[in-house]
């Protein structure tokens, strides 16, 4: 039901960033839980607006993504973002599915079509920060997304990453997860896992949060999280993070500075 209800107010023109906050929020959150689904979803409508329908909403989708990549772009030139390395850890407490205060988010209810966008922004954020750094010769944006932003024509999602980058004659794979505001946790695919796993010492997670707004953006470098402290922790078990369920959702902690 929830589902369906999230896609309705999708087709009304409501905000997804403004209904995820709705959610998110620990009271809605717990109504959801209750099942109380149909009076929250009223409740939303009421209290916001939907976007109002002008010429720029009516181009396809196509060429906004085309105009957000641009803007983006511009905006990582003018004033590229910091970027942190943090440790990450294992949560003390399993958190629970229906709020995002620990790294859980209602955008996993979204199309794929939802989560295709986000995806495809937050590599372009990495792939204009990494070439700032290190230089376009020593930067490839590589998955399919990078097929669809019109950088490399022979993208495609079989590597395992979505870039890869020289650092001092070394060649750092890059997995980027992204989210439109600050929730953490993301779905990683057994490809990534296998890659990742077999990659130790060259293989990082980038994160980046917020990746709609210049102002609130933020890059996050992850490091391996496969990397494993002791020999007896394995993907299933292991001090990094948590693992949710078959769909492969990383869960995890760290101190912010």
């Amino acid at each position: 039901e929830l589902i369906n209800k999230l896609n309705e107010l999708k087709s009304k023109n409501f905000d997804e960033t403004e209904i995820i906050s709705f959610l998110e929020n620990d009271d809605n959150s717990s109504r959801i839980y209750f099942g109380n689904v149909q009076e929250l979803i009223k409740q939303f409508e009421e209290t916001h607006e939907p976007a109002k329908i002008t010429n720029e909403t009516q181009k396809t989708s196509e060429e906004r993504l085309q105009e957000t990549l641009t803007k983006i772009e511009n905006e990582i030139m003018t004033s590229p973002p910091d970027i942190k390395r943090v440790e990450i850890k294992k949560p003390l407490e399993e958190h629970s599915p229906k709020t995002g205060k620990k790294g859980k988010s209602f955008r996993f209810y979204f199309s794929d079509d939802e989560k295709e966008e986000t995806g495809i922004i937050g590599e372009k954020i990495i792939y204009e920060r990494l070439k700032i750094d290190y230089g376009k010769e020593s930067v490839k944006w590589v998955s399919a997304n990078a097929k669809k932003a019109g950088i490399n024509p022979e993208g495609d999602d079989n590597n395992g990453y979505d870039i890869h980058y020289k650092e001092d004659g070394s060649i750092k794979f890059v997995e980027v997860k992204s989210s439109k505001n600050e929730v953490t946790a993301f779905h990683i695919s057994r490809d990534e896992v296998k890659f990742g796993q077999k990659n130790k010492d060259d293989y990082e997670v980038w994160l980046v949060l917020n990746c709609m707004s210049e102002e609130k953006r933020e890059i996050i470098n992850l490091g391996n999280i496969f990397k494993y402290r002791t020999k007896e922790e394995s993907f299933s078990n292991n001090s990094n993070f948590s693992v949710e369920n078959e769909k492969f959702i990383i869960n995890f902690d760290f101190d912010k500075k």
